[in-house]
């Protein structure tokens, strides 16, 4: 009896993780479950489960390497004396109530971000500005601004610029810029030379508070996006 129940749920996951017909990116957007910034873009993997409400947030200018997996939930509880989930696969009163799955909240991705290939980001993970996260790392906590991370779990290996520089980026806010302002700015935004993208860009003008988060986005609008979405095993695809 409890072989023909294993095989059963088996054949249940398989079909609801893996076989569900995707959405449109429009749907994935309306549904609120993942949001993409102004030019952002790549491939990805969310992972969602039934009984969570995550989400992943991305703002701008950010770009997702192939296969890389956002975890938004369905963890288990390893303080519990077992990890199974009784009450769910037994169909018991208590389901999806009683702490199962869990999740540690938003993954929120910054601006001007690059996620490589097979990178997997965990739940309540926030990558800050600026980031790098290297292939096939596994990154369980938070990311400072401009910082280089990798392995598994993901270690921070060093920050792209000074102190001070980065200070002076992360007020500059270029991501909220006119297109065609940035669009000057992109022979200095493809060189290494920051000191002179301070200097001359260093007092650009922004556009009102636009964070990752969606608080009083102005520039947050995902534009040129293509993407799909399954329960369980979700597909999120973005044009560059």
């Amino acid at each position: 009896m409890l072989r023909k129940w294993a095989a059963r749920t088996v054949a249940r996951l398989l079909k609801e993780h893996y076989s569900s017909a995707p959405d449109s990116f429009d749907s994935l957007r309306a549904s609120g479950l993942v949001t993409m910034g102004r030019c952002s873009g790549g491939e990805a993997v969310v992972h969602v489960y039934e009984g969570e409400n995550g989400r992943v947030i991305i703002g701008d200018f950010t770009g997702l390497g192939a296969y890389v997996e956002f975890l938004v939930g369905g963890g288990h509880r390893v303080d519990w004396i077992s990890t199974f989930p009784f009450r769910m696969q037994l169909g018991l009163p208590g389901a999806l109530e009683d702490g199962h799955p869990i999740t540690k909240g938003d993954i929120v991705i910054g601006h001007n971000v690059w996620i490589a290939r097979s990178a997997k980001i965990l739940s309540g993970v926030t990558i800050g500005n600026g980031a790098v996260v290297a292939a096939y790392s596994v990154v369980t906590r938070d990311v400072r601004p401009y910082a280089i991370v990798a392995g598994n779990p993901a270690r921070e290996i060093r920050r792209r610029f000074s102190d001070g520089q980065i200070e002076a980026l992360e007020k500059m806010r270029w991501n909220e810029w006119p297109m065609d302002k940035i669009i000057e700015a992109v022979p200095l935004l493809c060189s290494p030379d920051v000191e002179e993208f301070i200097r001359r860009y260093g007092d650009g003008a922004t556009a009102s508070a636009a964070y990752p988060d969606g608080t009083q986005a102005t520039s947050n609008t995902a534009t040129g996006n293509a993407g799909a979405l399954e329960r369980g095993r979700t597909s999120v695809a973005g044009t560059d």
